[in-house]
């Protein structure tokens, strides 16, 4: 037999030869010569006498028994004799055979057949012969195939394992015959071979048969042969086409089953890998072909293979069984299912169960004569209706119930009419109630599903007219509702949507189950439900006092969706009588939805809505049903979001969508809606006894929210376009379209067709309108007059004017804000800053436009009121209140605050003028320092008032530029800024405001000062309310300092303006300055703000501010003699050095008690951390008044440069400075080293008397001591430096020491040559052998910003990173490894381990390199491939054993078996006694299985489960010597203080010859609680004790694999506590270095800090290699990055179209490290050491580059740089 054309895979198999060549070929084969070319005359032998020499030897009589079972009919046996005779008439020949090595071309066939070796030579003609694609089959008993299967035959007999011991049997078994076989009875090309072909493969099948029934006589059952097996049964039961081979049969199907059986085949089948989905398709073929045939001990034997089998196997069984029961007879049918009964009855868990009642359904779904349909149907029904059983297995058998009624063929309506009957039944008894209406939902869909047309609707009005199911569900749910409401009451419990109703469902799922069967049989049988039944569900769910939040959702959601199956008559009844009659505060997002499609549904019948045929709504009468509710439940209601959909609602259909006609006329309609709103608003301005005061501010904030959303609606609203507001504001201003532009301060808006929407403006955003000048011509003239006319007119139809317009409507809102509620207040000022000013205001006002004048007017005649009357009308404290008077603020700042227009701008100068010769200055200060804001005052309403006040103060003297002012100016060329305390001082030239506080008393002037101070302090304390009168006493040192809360920007800002505003003061009153010095604390207000202010902005401005003051006040004489009108400016003496504020400052900065704590050596409180954080504008104030003094002025000021200098260099020599990050040591550094650059400066200063002394420390210590150690490395007499790390690590400090080392430098030779040769030898000159180097640039990247060191990856050695890291990691182990001393003569690998963990510890280089550890380590004997991928659990394992047992020997504990040890425990719990059996033994990692459980929980539950040895399996109980059924099973005995899982990804597939890797979805969580999986805990639940004391472990570290099983990358995940401060890991660091907080930390620093534990902060760090980064670990990354499985990809993605829709994660967790949470707290003191290893290096620049770094570290290993600071030497002798 040729195969021409067939695939070498064997995957698509094809013959396209001629039939006639195929014939010749096939011929040319049976009468070939040997390959020897010699013809032997010799006959082969019989295939009876090779019977009779098996029978010799003692195989005949299987073999004969295989040709002749008994019971054989007799046309098989005359088949077989014709079979003989085809056999003997075969041509002979003589090939010799040789079987062995030793054989001979003379052996004879009788010798070949009975040699037990192999014959290699026919095998490997047969290999030539079969894998080609020109291949050929011999088909001859005497040819190759045959030898060789007749000799595996006898090697087989002689006892299990010999043919597998032989290397070529192995491959002619699994890789050769199969493939043989494939071809002879699967190939195309079969049916056309002639009938002596046919004979000669069914001889060849025999034979086969005979391999398969020796080789199943031991186990384990090869899959190779169940293939072929399942093919000869395929083959068999569907037999060659008779026309082909002129043959009935060529192997009776009676004889294949007989043999089967006889063999018990399929019962040694069941005993192999069940597990593989494709060996069970070779079984199920198997008993599928036996079917009837089966015996019931087969059957019963198949059924018990499931004991001790896991659950993937139990399932692959009862999916065999399932898939052949429908070939079973009924004998076979009841026989199984009386083995389902036992195994019910019997079974101990639910989960078995389960899978039994989904062998139940799937039997019936499979069965394909429909006879076992219906007693399925009946036992599944029984069994859901079990009290006992659980709702899950209540709903698998349901499904499975449902599947065969709605899928199965053989079911029939009537069936499906008999159960629907049956759910019917169950609902009227109230019992079992809400499974039979998900039972009769889902029969009664199916039946309307399965035809089509307005059948389906009858049925459905069928199945109503016959059980009347509207009635009957609704009375029901009436029922159900009623009774659990009662349990409820005996209980004492509240009803909720999470109530059990009836052990299984909650109340929640039981009223939707109703509500969802009612919606089915309105909406898809076109039915209508009356109202009768719609009162009954209102009534129950809804209006019931007993029903819950979730009742009436639910209800809501109901009627909103089904209220199109409600006829017209029922829809307005119910809603008139019941939905308008819901109480606002029993909504929810569900009855808003359900009352608005009410809503819309009445008015559109009413025809008082339409709707258009984009489905948009159109008002066309006003006067809607039910919009007074809606006025209602948008006020009463209690969810603000409702709140807001309601209100948007309301404006919608009162403006937003009203018709053509009713917008004719805007001001009816504005009117009708204010009108509204104010009637409403009048019945809540006084309180109401039986209204809740809450609800009442409720309702009156959601008035006025209300009308400011109208007025911003239907003034402007988002969908008008930039071209309409350009036409409206152009209107506005009587001006032309073309001369408006708008924009805002960033750009110009020029796309006017956009809508405002689309502009992307915010509530910062500015808009500027600037118009142009053109000239107008007469008629243009009369133009805009008629165009002024018409604005006007449309400016009066605005709601807000006709709002502003009403009576006493500034009344009401004043009356509002009389109620203090801080909500109420803040929509009331919305409400006026939208609506046009008070015009009784304005009116008043008017006094400083148009001053009064009294000549002519007689006394009768009614004069307006004087500027003083109106001040204190309005602008005194104590008349008016608090928001009256912030509003009237704001009415006059409108007044003073110019505008663009030139016209606005001189008036605005008119009326300051006027308001200051009128004493307002005095009044508006007035304001600040008196004590009139009651206590009670709102926070904001106070800090608005202060705000104004202050910016009204300084625009009162500061006066805007006015327009000649401007003239000259280039325009868009802005004019150099200067500080705002700088330009009040330039800018006061106006002489009333100048006589304003020229002319105040001493007293006035005090006071006034005073005022502004307490203002400053209290605001910039973020205590606003302590600046009145009575919180005096509580403005102390330190109020700044020690504010825990965040300062409120409000208040920083106010800060800031009371400061300009003094400073202003001061400047104005130079003569009175000795007044502020003698200031109430002023001393304590100055350093706590300048020291201890938590704002940067707020010390910097008082630093320049008061600074500014000092540079004022040094000239200030002569600022008088060189004004323009001396004559009459009296001469004003220069002050004395002591009244300077250069003096004052100086002296108080230097001598302040709570300065002296920035001279202190070390910061012994967090408080005074708090305040060397915020010591820059200090030392910057210090650094500048003293900055180049000369002597003259030094003496005159008291100061002692000298002394001051040595006191700093004291300082700085002495001062201890931690490692970084330590920001605030850092700051106050920086200012030290600049407060002596400042006295370097000064003269008289010996700069040359530091060349030796303070210029090598800067250098050496401060700025470069790393490269001060490479240079000293050079020599070799140098001593060692143990410190390398900058004392300056921060910016500022750095750029401090650098300023210093210039002015040192500057006028001083001596210091300059110092700095640049020290700075040449450092980093300009190197050793000759590295100069030659090409391209040197050693590792000089620092420490990752977390503070951690990674590990180089040498290729494929990530699994050894991980695993170190973990360990070092670990809580103890890195102390006890490194705690054991070296040993000279140690050849293991603990000192290459001790070596890494040094480094991890102490480097401070990014990663390092472990190259011995690669070198010594050795894996299972062997050293390892650093370039092969390895498993990280067999390297764990590895290494804590050999370091275990290294210690041992050296005398020390086993650290590791300590830390990862724990206790197993063997338990044989016999059933029937007392007796039981334990043993325990030892693990460091517990293994679980990823493939049968979905999480960590579900994976330790099924290993503690165990099995049950029952039947045959019973145990023998070595203490009563009787078999009993026995619980084997493993569990924790004693847990270990880590426990390490090992998740089992890793997986070998024996049939494909390959390593495989699961990649599983499996998840665990961060907290375990191990007691259930424990001994004692599975002991106390069985005594119904129920859990002991919990055991808590926490995660705290992963292995993540990455890949596939051959290979991947392994990175980790490790938990870390403490905060980001790392340390040095020396003793005497640490005892005198406190933790240093961040500055964020500072803010929130008590009073008291060290009477508070500092807490610690939780993070977790991904260990990659040479990359540790920050990683946030929650449940979304927890999933993502750890658990595996599957994630569905983006198919709306256009570029990723191609791939598949779910895509599977190949990189998860692979080991986890749990730690017991009493370790934790054992060892929370020493984890602060633990995870602060070392000082973070910042990341070196090409300016501090050290060229010879990494020669350093190795020159520093050497000569034991590192060493002082680990407990041990650590590093091999290079």
């Amino acid at each position: 037999m040729n195969n021409s054309d067939s695939d070498h895979d064997s995957t698509t198999v094809s013959y396209s030869l001629e039939e006639d060549r195929v014939r010749d070929l096939d011929e040319n084969m049976i009468d070939s010569p040997p390959p020897d070319g010699r013809h032997h005359e010799e006959p082969p032998p019989r295939y009876e006498d090779v019977i009779e020499g098996q029978e010799e030897e003692g195989g005949g009589e299987e073999h004969r028994e295989l040709l002749q079972p008994e019971g054989m009919e007799e046309g098989v046996r005359e088949e077989e004799e014709e079979i003989k005779v085809v056999v003997e008439e075969m041509p002979q020949a003589e090939d010799p055979i040789p079987s062995s090595d030793n054989a001979t071309p003379q052996d004879t066939p009788t010798t070949r057949e009975t040699s037990i070796e192999f014959p290699l030579t026919h095998f490997y003609e047969l290999e030539g012969r079969t894998h080609t694609d020109q291949w050929s089959i011999p088909y001859k008993r005497e040819e190759s195939l045959g030898v060789c299967m007749l000799a595996t035959i006898r090697m087989m007999k002689e006892g299990a394992g010999v043919a597998e011991a032989d290397e070529n049997c192995v491959k002619f078994l699994q890789r050769t015959m199969p493939s043989c076989f494939d071809k002879l009875l699967a190939h195309d090309a079969v049916f056309r071979w002639d009938e002596s072909i046919m004979k000669g493969i069914r001889e060849m099948t025999l034979i086969l048969m005979e391999l398969i029934s020796v080789r199943l006589r031991y186990k384990p059952v090869p899959v190779y042969l169940l293939n072929m097996l399942s093919l000869v049964v395929r083959l068999t039961e569907e037999p060659f086409s008779p026309a082909r081979t002129g043959l009935k049969n060529p192997i009776a199907v009676e004889r294949v089953r007989a043999w089967l059986i006889e063999n018990k085949v399929l019962s040694i089948a069941f005993g192999g890998n069940l597990h593989q989905a494709q060996y069970c398709d070779k079984v199920k073929s198997i008993v599928e072909f036996l079917g009837t045939d089966l015996s019931t001990d087969e059957l019963n034997t198949i059924w018990d293979m499931q004991v001790d089998k896991n659950p993937a196997q139990v399932e692959n069984i009862h999916n065999i069984l399932a898939y052949a029961a429908s070939r079973f007879s009924p004998q076979h049918m009841d026989t199984l299912f009386q083995l389902i009964q036992q195994s019910w009855e019997k079974a101990s868990s639910d989960r078995y169960r389960e899978k039994l009642l989904g062998l139940i359904g799937k039997i019936g779904k499979d069965d394909r004569t429909g006879k076992t349909a219906s007693k399925i149907l009946e036992l599944l029904w029984g069994l859901a209706h079990l009290p006992q059983l659980s709702r899950e297995m209540v709903e698998l058998a349901l499904d499975s119930h449902h599947s065969i009624l709605i899928e199965s063929f053989h079911t029939k309506d009537s069936d499906k009419r008999n159960y629907i009957g049956k759910c019917v039944e169950d609902i009227k008894k109230c019992q079992w109630v809400v499974s039979a209406l998900l039972q009769l939902h889902r029969l009664a869909k199916g039946m309307f599903r399965s035809s089509y047309g307005h059948k389906d609707q009858q049925q459905i009005a069928e199945l109503q007219k016959q059980y009347d199911l509207l009635r009957t569900v609704s009375g029901t749910m009436n029922k159900i509702h009623a009774k659990t409401v009662a349990a409820c009451r005996e209980k004492g419990e509240e009803l909720t949507g999470n109530t059990i109703i009836d052990g299984r469902y909650t109340q929640e799922e039981c009223i939707n189950a109703h509500l969802e069967l009612l919606h089915f049989l309105l909406q898809d049988g076109s039915l209508y439900l009356p109202f009768k039944r719609c009162n009954e569900v209102w009534d129950t769910l809804i209006a019931n006092p007993d029903a819950c939040a979730s009742d009436r959702r639910l209800a809501f959601k109901w009627f909103d969706r089904s209220i199109g199956d409600l006829e017209s008559d029922t829809q307005q009844s119910l809603f008139t009588k019941r939905v308008l009659r819901v109480e606002p505060v029993l909504l929810d997002m569900a009855g808003y939805h359900c009352i608005r499609s009410f809503f819309e549904t009445i008015n559109l019948a009413e025809r008082k809505l339409r709707k258009l045929h984009s489905h948009q709504l159109v008002v066309d009468n006003p006067d809607l049903t039910g919009i007074d509710y809606l006025w209602k439940a948008a006020l009463e209601v209690t969810d603000s979001i409702i709140a807001d959909e309601l209100i948007s609602h309301i404006l919608q259909i009162t403006y937003n969508v009203l018709g053509p006609k009713l917008k004719k006329e805007p001001e009816k309609l504005h009117r009708r809606f204010i009108d509204e709103c104010f009637t409403r608003l009048e019945s809540l301005i006084e309180p109401v006894e039986s209204l809740d005061p809450n609800l009442r501010v409720q309702c009156v904030e959601r008035l006025l929210l209300l009308a400011q959303r109208y007025l911003t609606t239907v003034e402007c609203h988002s969908n008008e376009t930039l071209s309409s507001l350009r036409k409206r504001v152009s209107e506005r201003l009587k001006v032309t379209l073309e001369q408006i532009q708008i924009g805002t301060t960033e750009k110009w808006l020029t796309h006017y067709n956009k809508l405002l929407h689309q502009l992307n403006l915010t509530e910062e955003h500015q808009i500027i309108v600037k118009t142009t000048s053109v000239g107008y011509s007469s008629s243009s003239l009369d133009t805009n007059t008629e165009r002024l006319k018409i604005a006007l007119r449309q400016e009066r139809l605005l709601p807000g004017v006709i709002m502003a317009n009403e009576k006493d409507i500034f009344t009401k809102l004043e009356q509002l804000c009389q109620s203090g509620e801080p909500r109420v207040i803040e929509a009331v000022r919305t409400l006026l800053s939208l609506i046009p000013i008070n015009q009784k205001v304005l009116e008043a006002l008017e006094v400083f436009v148009h001053p009064i004048s009294t000549e002519g007017a007689s006394e009768d005649t009614r004069l307006p009121p004087t500027p003083a009357a109106v001040l204190s009308d309005f602008y005194d404290a104590s008349k008016v209140s608090p928001t009256q008077l912030l509003y009237n603020l704001e009415v006059l700042s409108g007044k003073l605050m110019p505008t663009n227009q030139i016209t606005e701008v001189d008036s605005s100068q008119t009326f300051r003028r006027n308001f200051l010769e009128a004493e307002g200055l005095k009044v508006v200060l007035n304001i600040l320092h008196s004590s009139n804001f009651p206590p009670e005052t709102d926070v904001t309403v106070r800090q608005d008032c202060y705000a104004i006040t202050l910016t009204l103060a300084r625009v009162l003297l500061c006066p805007p530029p006015t327009s000649s002012d401007t003239e000259g100016g280039v325009e868009g060329v802005d004019k150099p800024h200067l500080p705002v305390g700088r330009q009040m001082s330039r800018n006061v030239e106006d002489e009333v405001a100048r006589h304003t506080i020229e002319t105040m008393t001493n007293d006035d002037f005090r006071t006034i000062l005073s005022c502004l101070m307490r203002v400053c302090w209290s605001a910039g304390a973020g205590k606003l309310y302590l600046a009145t009168g009575e919180g005096s006493d509580q403005l102390k040192s330190g109020l700044c300092s020690f504010t825990t809360s965040v300062v409120n920007s409000k208040d920083v800002s106010i800060a800031q303006e009371s400061l300009e505003l003094l400073v202003t003061c001061l400047k104005l009153r130079k003569n009175l300055l000795k007044i502020f010095y003698e200031l109430s604390r002023v001393e304590e207000f100055v350093i706590d703000v300048l020291l201890g202010s938590s704002q940067p902005d707020l010390r910097n401005q008082m630093m320049e501010s008061f600074f500014d003051l000092c540079l004022d006040a040094r000239f200030y004489s002569v600022s008088y003699e060189d004004s323009e009108d001396q004559s009459n400016q009296p001469k004003r003496p220069c002050p004395s050095p002591s009244e300077t504020p250069q003096h004052f400052f100086l002296h108080l900065l230097l001598n302040s008690t709570p300065t002296l704590l920035l001279w202190k050596l070390t910061p012994p409180s967090n408080s005074d951390l708090v305040l060397w954080g915020r010591c820059t504008e200090y030392f910057i104030f210090l650094s500048h008044l003293l900055k180049r003094l000369l002597v003259s002025e030094q003496e005159s000021l008291s100061i002692d440069v000298h002394h001051m200098l040595k006191k700093e260099l004291d300082w700085l020599s002495s001062v201890t400075i931690p490692p970084p990050p330590c920001p605030p040591v850092q700051t106050l550094l920086a200012g030290h080293l600049n407060l002596i650059r400042a006295l370097m400066s000064c003269h008289g200063v010996d700069k040359s008397s530091y060349t030796d002394t303070l210029v090598p420390d800067l250098l050496d210590n401060f700025l470069f001591p790393a490269s001060h150690l490479v240079s000293q490395s050079r020599d070799p007499e140098a001593k060692g430096i143990l410190n390398i790390e900058p004392k300056c690590s921060d910016v500022a400090a750095r750029v401090a020491a650098y300023d210093l080392l210039i002015e040192l430098s500057t006028d001083c030779l001596a210091n300059l040559k110092c700095v640049a040769n020290r700075l040449i030898a450092m980093h300009h000159s190197c050793r000759p052998m590295n100069s030659k180097e090409w391209e040197f640039r050693p590792l000089t990247i620092g420490r990752s910003p977390c503070g951690y060191v990674g590990l180089k990856n040498a290729g494929a050695t990530c699994y050894m990173n991980t695993v170190l890291q973990q360990l070092y990691m670990q809580p103890g182990i890195r102390e006890a490894i490194l705690g054991v001393e070296r040993d000279e003569e140690d050849s293991s690998i603990l000192p290459d381990v001790q070596c890494i963990f040094g480094h991890l510890l102490e480097s401070n280089l990014q990663y390092y390199t472990p190259d011995l550890f690669w070198k010594n380590f050795r894996l299972e004997g062997q050293p390892v491939n650093v370039l092969e991928h390895q498993d990280a659990s067999e390297f764990f394992s590895s290494l804590t054993d050999q370091i275990d047992e290294t210690l041992k020997k050296r005398g020390h504990s086993k650290v590791f078996e300590e830390r990862f040890g724990g206790q197993f425990l063997d338990q044989i719990i016999c059933h029937g006694c007392e007796h039981r059996f334990e043993k325990q033994q030892g693990f460091t990692s517990l293994q679980l299985s990823v493939v049968q459980s979905k999480s960590l929980t579900e994976s330790l539950q099924e290993f503690v489960r165990g099995d049950m040895l029952e039947g045959d399996n019973r145990y023998l109980c070595g203490e009563c010597q009787e078999k009993r059924d026995t619980l084997k099973r493993t569990c924790i005995k004693t847990p270990p203080p880590t426990l390490v899982v090992h998740l089992k990804r890793f997986d070998y597939d024996w049939e494909t010859n390959r390593e495989i890797k699961f990649n599983n979805y499996f998840e665990f969580p961060k907290t375990l609680d191990l007691e259930p999986y424990t001994a004692e805990g599975i002991t106390s639940r069985e005594k119904g004790l129920g859990p002991s004391s919990p055991l808590i472990y926490n995660l705290t570290g992963i292995i993540v694999h990455q890949g596939q099983a051959s290979a991947g990358h392994y990175y980790a995940f490790i938990k870390t506590k403490g905060k980001n401060t790392f340390m040095k890991a020396t003793p005497s660091l640490h005892k005198a270095t406190p933790t240093i907080p961040e500055e964020e930390e500072m803010e929130t620093i008590q009073t008291h800090p060290l009477q508070e534990e500092e807490k610690e902060e939780e993070q977790w760090l991904k260990f990659n290699d040479t990359l540790v980064e920050r990683f946030i670990i929650d449940e979304f990354t927890l999933e993502t990055e750890c658990f595996g499985g599957s994630v569905r990809s983006n198919s709306s993605d256009p570029v990723h179209t191609s791939h598949p829709e779910s895509r599977v994660r190949h990189w998860n967790a692979y080991m986890l490290f749990y730690e017991a949470a009493n370790e934790i707290k054992k060892t929370q003191d020493t984890r602060k050491e633990q995870d602060s290893p070392v000082t973070v290096v910042p990341t070196m620049s090409s300016e501090d580059n050290l060229s010879q770094l990494q020669e350093l570290v190795t020159k520093g290993e050497k000569r034991g740089v590192f060493n002082d600071n680990i407990p041990l030497t650590i590093q091999r002798s290079q």
